[in-house]
């Protein structure tokens, strides 16, 4: 197992306690549907990092990690078409069945190549709503609080861009590099979407 640095188990450590921490002071002013989604997303955060923290980078390798670790920008895209696009929420929950189905059909596949790219264009699709609706809002509303869910947006794509391209073996950022970024990005997504969601 690759040694992780100490300030990277720190970074990992804050993840969970921030994380944690907004799913134990619920989510203000928002109905049960939206506070269950939200709060296994950051779930999905507490629990893809504490493995981060116990077995290492190496835990990506794992088909059932990265199938569950799907569930974070799923469950938060799901969260806000209910909360602010609420007449899309059938047909958006339907779409996330089915792509979740194929995820796992394409995860389990003989092709590496069809497995990478069925994840990333699923996730891409989830990261733009995450990004775009929230945006839409401010927009509208002014509220600052919408802008913090873009951002953490931002650096989730960030962070499954960078994982991409280690996974197809491109070095235009040393995967070492990567590795040691993850944990710095998980805790700003965990803030950003804490801060975010939980206004």
């Amino acid at each position: 197992m690759k040694k992780m640095h100490f300030i990277n188990k720190i970074f990992l450590l804050f993840t969970i306690l921030i994380s944690s921490y907004f799913i134990v002071n619920g989510f203000d002013d928002v109905s049960v549907i939206p506070v269950i989604l939200y709060t296994i997303g950051l779930g999905a955060l507490v629990l893809a990092s504490l493995l981060l923290l116990l077995f290492g980078i190496e835990i990506l390798e794992n088909k059932l990690v990265v199938i569950f670790s799907t569930l974070i920008p799923f469950s938060i895209s799901l969260g806000l078409i209910f909360q602010y696009v609420n007449t899309l929420f059938v047909y958006y929950f339907i779409f996330i069945i089915l792509e979740y189905l194929l995820i796992i059909y394409a995860r389990y596949s003989d092709s590496r190549i069809a497995s990478i790219l069925t994840i990333a264009f699923f996730h891409g699709i989830a990261g733009l709503i995450i990004f775009l609706v929230p945006i839409y809002f401010f927009i509208n509303t002014g509220s600052l609080h919408f802008i913090f869910i873009s951002i953490g947006a931002f650096f989730i794509g960030i962070g499954g861009i960078l994982l991409i391209f280690v996974k197809f073996g491109k070095n235009y950022v040393p995967s070492r590099i990567v590795f040691s970024l993850l944990p710095l990005i998980l805790l700003i997504l965990s803030i950003f979407f804490g801060l975010g969601l939980s206004k």
